[in-house]
C-alpha cells in the first residue's frame, strides 16, 4: 500500500484544525476550544493571555483543580506519592502550577505544541484521581490474589467459589 504523504499531511491538518476555535474574551484573554474533554465530557479549560514582550501564557486558569475538587481532596495531590506524580507531570510537559493554576509560556511558533502539552498535563493530573484509597484498595487485592494463584492453585485457595459455596483451603479443616 502506497500513502501519498502529502495528501495524509493535508488530510490530518484539516481535519485537527477543525477542531480548534480561538474566541476573543477581552483583549487580552482568548479562549481555545478544543476536542480535549474529561471523563465527564467537560472540556479542557484553554486560554491565552497575551504577556509583555510577545509572550503568551497558555493557561487552564486554575479550572483542573477546581473540576477535580469535586470529587476529591486537592491538597492530597500535593504530599506524598501524589504530589511526587503531580510535580513528575508537570515537568514532562514543561507545564508549571502557581496558585492552582496549570500553565506554559509560549511564542506563536510553540503555541500547537504547548497547546499538546497542556493537553497531557491535564490528562495526567486528572489520573491522579485513580489514586484514591478505594481504587488502590480494590486493585491491591486483585495483584494480590493473582498473585497467590501463582503460588496457590485457585482450587485449593480461599477465594475458590463453586457453585456459589466459598471453600477455604481443602486441605485444612
Amino acid at each position: 500500500m502506497t500513502i501519498d504523504l502529502n495528501i495524509l499531511q493535508k488530510t490530518l491538518c484539516h481535519a485537527m484544525c477543525s477542531e480548534i476555535r480561538v474566541r476573543e474574551k477581552t483583549p487580552e484573554l482568548l479562549a481555545i476550544d478544543t476536542p480535549f474533554t474529561f471523563p465527564d465530557r467537560d472540556q479542557y479549560q484553554l486560554y491565552i493571555k497575551v504577556l509583555s514582550g510577545g509572550v503568551l501564557r497558555l493557561t487552564d486558569m486554575g479550572h483542573t483543580l477546581m473540576h477535580l475538587s469535586y470529587e476529591n481532596d486537592i491538597d492530597k495531590f500535593r504530599e506524598g506519592t501524589r504530589g511526587a506524580l503531580f510535580e513528575q507531570s508537570m515537568a514532562e510537559t514543561s507545564v508549571a502550577e502557581q496558585n492552582g493554576s496549570l500553565f506554559i509560556d509560549s511564542t506563536v511558533e510553540n503555541l500547537v505544541t504547548n497547546i499538546f502539552h497542556m493537553g497531557q498535563a491535564i490528562t495526567k493530573v486528572n489520573d491522579l484521581r485513580f489514586l484514591k484509597r478505594s481504587r488502590a484498595e480494590s486493585t491491591f487485592y486483585e495483584d494480590l490474589k493473582e498473585s497467590l494463584y501463582m503460588i496457590v492453585p485457585p482450587e485449593k485457595s480461599f477465594w475458590y467459589s463453586q457453585q456459589g459455596q466459598s471453600k477455604a483451603c481443602n486441605d485444612h479443616p
